[in-house]
């Protein structure tokens, strides 16, 4: 038996104005009056502003330890990753970013609750960042680059 569950999700917002353009090939849609690509974080959390900010998190482990609980923000991301921890020994943690192809491009070690690895540099893609501790896998990430 195949079953198959799409579900969308939807942002809402006042604008100034908008629109959308359609031709054979696709439809763009876009407002104004909601243009922000700020960012302001401390130790509670990170908060971007704008609505349209994608917000999305791929667990690819099979397997799900609860006990380590992830914040990865933004995500897409298109210059600086934030990881935060929490209700973990945080000098453990080691960070590992492989491109889609499987090439491992970064191996880092946890600052603390917040970590920040530096995405500017790298092309439009996904890549999976692994998060493990004394070469046990604990939890892994697809990330989106844009």
């Amino acid at each position: 038996m195949l079953l198959f569950i799409k579900v969308s999700w939807g942002q809402v917002s006042v604008n100034g104005s908008g629109g959308s353009f359609s031709t054979g090939s696709g439809t763009v849609s876009f407002s104004l009056g909601q243009v922000s690509t700020s960012y302001a974080y401390n130790q509670s959390g990170i908060v971007s502003e704008g609505v349209h900010q994608p917000y999305e998190i791929f667990v690819v482990s099979g397997k799900e330890y609860s006990f380590l609980e992830v914040s990865l923000m933004p995500n897409p991301v298109s210059d600086i990753l934030r990881i935060k921890l929490q209700n973990y020994p945080f000098n453990y943690l080691k960070y590992k970013l492989f491109d889609s192809s499987g090439k491992l491009l970064l191996i880092r070690e946890s600052d603390g609750e917040i970590t920040e690895i530096q995405m500017a540099g790298l092309q439009s893609s996904w890549y999976i960042l692994e998060i493990s501790e004394k070469n046990k896998v604990l939890k892994t990430y697809k990330i989106i680059k844009y």
